[in-house]
């Protein structure tokens, strides 16, 4: 009877990691009570790649670990993630990435009004702009957050990158960084 016990307990371990680590249920549904509009959103940590879930992962067809990174030039610091977007092939080379930092900063240098600007919605983000690179393989949508600056780079190798899917990233992660990053 203890090895029974002891590999329910292991069970429902396991499961209790799993329903932590992917939350089916994301809001919204029948199940749930009070208004969205009224909840705070929860701080985060400041680190680009803590700012996942379930949902954005399924929603965007990233991969579910990002690759962290970041720049310093003096005291300015972004700190960046990365995610590969779509199937898991070796030719597939279409990134997103996401980057944060205390001071405003640019990903793209040379930036340019994308061509599909009528369809790029930054609805809700504060400050926002899209901008293309010149060969048009790179968007980068910034905003402003509540304790510094975001932005989401959207890479298309071969100069389809529309902003589009970029803008909608941005959109659907803004809420996680209005919660504003925990006083260190």
């Amino acid at each position: 009877m203890p090895v029974a016990a002891a590999t329910l307990a292991v069970g429902a371990a396991a499961w209790a990691a799993v329903a932590l680590l992917h939350p089916f249920n994301t809001g919204g549904g029948s199940g749930t009570s009070g208004s969205s509009a009224t909840v705070k959103a929860a701080a985060w940590s400041g680190d680009p790649c803590d700012v996942t879930n379930y949902r954005l992962i399924q929603d965007h067809q990233l991969t579910s670990v990002g690759q962290a990174g970041g720049s310093a030039n003096g005291s300015h610091r972004v700190k960046t993630c990365t995610w590969k977007v779509g199937a898991a092939t070796v030719d597939n080379n279409r990134t997103m990435t996401l980057a944060y930092s205390t001071a405003a900063f640019h990903l793209i240098a040379d930036r340019k009004t994308p061509k599909e600007s009528a369809d790029v919605h930054l609805d809700g983000l504060t400050s926002a702009a899209a901008y293309a690179n010149q060969e048009e393989d790179q968007c980068e949508v910034d905003w402003r957050t509540p304790d510094g600056y975001a932005a989401v780079l959207e890479s298309e190798p071969g100069g389809s990158a529309s902003c589009i899917l970029g803008s909608r990233f941005a959109q659907d992660l803004a809420p996680k960084l209005a919660g504003g990053t925990p006083a260190v």
